[in-house]
């Protein structure tokens, strides 16, 4: 009788798997080409000339929230965004500046999360580092509303206006960022077709709601909060949810072409 060592070490060899080194995908298919000017391209253009009435439409539902929670009507005003497509569409709003004892309150409350939260350590620590960056925004800022509070430069207006403006351009370049990162993986499948418009979908009915409740922040909360929502929570925090979306569809496509007789899609070089 063999021993327990040789047999396993003669079923591994029998098992001969495909490199990755110099791996390759063959030319496009036609469908990707198809899948580009059909869905990609399309969804884009709608994003650049119709963000006027979509801006609009926004506006006025995000200003019948605010009215429906806080019971404050919220006037719109207009910005020339893009030349040729219309002028762009934001709330005007006004709220309390952050008192003294607020700012302080807010300060500690900072330099003890701080301290608790960079000593997590195990699966959680990339979480624990995302919230201290955000943390430490908003210390920033509450430092500043502590001794300079009357030189801050922006109003609850120009975060509205300002948010708007990150949110038409998230928009656009969101769609064409996952379009072509899609693209890339060749395959005649609908995966990438449902990825990228269930991605699309969600960044934009996410920021619409994020809208109301980042007004809703600033507009009770005070203007101390908009630097971490800008900075942390809203760019930033867009493009890692595209990554976390485009990871897992990566990892199922990767998981389908290693198995059965999509093997032969790879090409060597």
């Amino acid at each position: 009788m063999r021993p327990v060592k040789e047999t396993q070490s003669a079923l591994i060899k029998s098992t001969i798997f495909y490199p990755r080194e110099y791996r390759h995908f063959a030319k496009m298919h036609r469908s990707t080409w198809f899948y580009l000017l059909l869905c990609v391209l399309p969804v884009t253009l709608i994003f650049v000339v119709f963000y006027s009435p979509i801006s609009k439409m926004l506006c006025s539902w995000a200003g019948n929230m605010i009215a429906l929670v806080g019971g404050q009507t919220l006037m719109r005003s207009t910005y020339e965004f893009l030349p040729w497509f219309g002028n762009l569409y934001y709330l005007v709003l006004e709220g309390p500046m952050p008192t003294y004892t607020h700012a302080l309150i807010s300060t500690i409350v900072c330099v003890v999360a701080l301290v608790v939260l960079s000593q997590v350590e195990g699966s959680a620590r990339a979480l624990m580092i995302y919230l201290c960056m955000g943390l430490f925004v908003h210390l920033i800022s509450s430092v500043f509303f502590l001794f300079f509070s009357a030189y801050f430069p922006y109003t609850h207006t120009d975060y509205s206006e300002l948010y708007m403006k990150q949110q038409v351009a998230i928009w656009i370049m969101i769609s064409l960022v996952c379009g072509v990162a899609t693209a890339l993986i060749n395959s005649s499948g609908f995966a990438k077709w449902i990825t990228f418009l269930s991605t699309v979908a969600y960044i934009f009915v996410f920021g619409c709601i994020r809208y109301v409740v980042y007004l809703l922040i600033v507009l009770y909360g005070s203007l101390m909060y908009m630097a971490t929502l800008f900075f942390t929570f809203g760019v930033l925090f867009d493009f890692l949810q595209l990554v976390a979306i485009y990871a897992i569809f990566v990892k199922y496509m990767s998981s389908k072409m290693n198995t059965g007789r999509r093997r032969a899609e790879w090409l060597w070089s």
